[in-house]
């Protein structure tokens, strides 16, 4: 059978959505190829991580996978150059990338090599990149090179309409593949003795993002100042709006109450031990951490940014709209600082929670990560099958 490597590159393992993801996705496919089973897709494929840059990794991946760094200073012309020359070396059958940087870089140097490439768009390109010069060129980078790529993997039904109706991507290239999760391996790190506890022993409502603007935990923290709230905030993650928020819960007399514990290795003791778990975005690609709340059976409240939340809970909720209740559980408008302190009354006061969170998790079922590794390695199989009819 002839041997399919597939180069899997990414900028780096540092904290977040698309590391989580990567993470989970290379050690199930490990487990599979070590114990022989899987999809038959997956016969004959190996695996070879690229890393772009060298920095701190919060994410762990199989030592059976070989790895290459390429310390590139997260410079977009200094991957494109190193990222040629190793799969100058590497010649794969085929590149697999994630984030836009390594997605550019990857179709810069797999195509001008006559390698197929099959790039993982992890955000709502438009919201995501915001405005300005820079914010510019990358959309134009976007809308040159994405429409190049053998296959798109877009994370969420809003996340593929974004490529197809703004950059040019052919719809029958675009694959929607939601984000993996290892349900048992998250209910059984649940049980463990968390990380961080409130002082006090105080409940707690909880965040979880990288404190960066697109995550809007500003909002979030007005909200919860002017909530009628028995309970303190807490928001898990690193970022340079770090000192900031500590600035403005203290202006909103909230510093005791907000607490700003940093990044997590297992943080899924803190979710399961909250009161409610609160996503105050305003752009996601796909929500890991709102679904790996949904996991866990938390009662949940989620801004209805573009995109996942509404795909996740089943309802949408505009402007002016105010706090919209399903079944799984609240959804309220981008950036609607009044709509969230209503919405977090109603999610501690809530006496149906338990109903909430159990629906929730059975959502879920249908990110298991197997399910989700099965449909990457049929993409791969295809793009490989493809190229070689070219």
């Amino acid at each position: 059978m002839t041997e399919k490597r597939v180069a899997v590159i990414i900028n780096s393992l540092v904290g977040g959505g698309a590391e989580r993801v990567l993470s989970v996705l290379l050690h199930r496919i490990a487990e599979w190829q070590a114990d022989g089973g899987g999809p038959a897709a997956l016969n004959g494929v190996k695996l070879h991580l690229v890393l772009l840059d060298r920095v701190d990794e919060k994410y762990e991946t199989p030592e059976a996978i070989p790895r290459t760094n390429l310390d590139c200073g997260e410079g977009m012309l200094t991957s494109v150059l190193r990222l040629w020359r190793c799969l100058r070396r590497l010649k794969p059958s085929l590149t697999v990338s994630f984030l836009t940087r390594a997605n550019c870089a990857s179709i810069i140097a797999a195509r001008s090599q006559g390698f197929p490439c099959v790039v993982s768009e992890r955000v709502h390109t438009t919201h995501h990149l915001g405005s300005g010069a820079r914010a510019q060129v990358l959309r134009r980078m976007v809308r040159l090179l994405y429409p190049r790529a053998d296959c798109v993997i877009a994370v969420a039904d809003g996340v593929r309409a974004d490529l197809v109706d703004n950059y040019g991507v052919h719809a029958d290239r675009v694959a929607v593949i939601p984000n993996p999760y290892d349900i048992d391996g998250i209910r059984q790190r649940a049980q463990a003795e968390p990380e961080w506890r409130p002082p006090g022993g105080r409940p707690y409502l909880l965040a979880v993002g990288r404190l960066t603007a697109a995550k809007n935990f500003p909002m979030l923290i007005r909200a919860f100042a002017a909530a009628q709230l028995d309970c303190d905030l807490a928001i898990l993650g690193e970022g340079e709006e770090r000192d900031a928020l500590h600035a403005l819960a203290a202006s909103l007399g909230v510093s005791g109450r907000v607490h700003l514990p940093g990044f997590a290795r297992n943080p899924y003791p803190i979710f399961a031990r909250s009161a409610g778990f609160v996503l105050s975005s305003n752009v996601e690609g796909f929500p890991n951490a709102l679904a790996e709340a949904m996991v866990l059976g938390c009662r949940v409240v989620a801004t209805d940014c573009p995109s996942g939340p509404s795909e996740l809970l089943g309802a949408h909720a505009r402007q002016g709209a105010g706090v919209v209740r399903t079944g799984r559980g609240l959804l309220v408008p981008v950036d609607d600082a009044d709509a969230m302190r209503s919405a977090l009354e109603q999610l501690v006061m809530r006496e149906d929670a338990a109903d909430i969170g159990a629906a929730a998790a059975r959502r879920m079922e249908d990110f298991r990560v197997d399910s989700i590794a099965a449909h990457y390695i049929e993409v791969i199989e295809r793009a490989c099958r493809e190229a070689g009819r070219r």
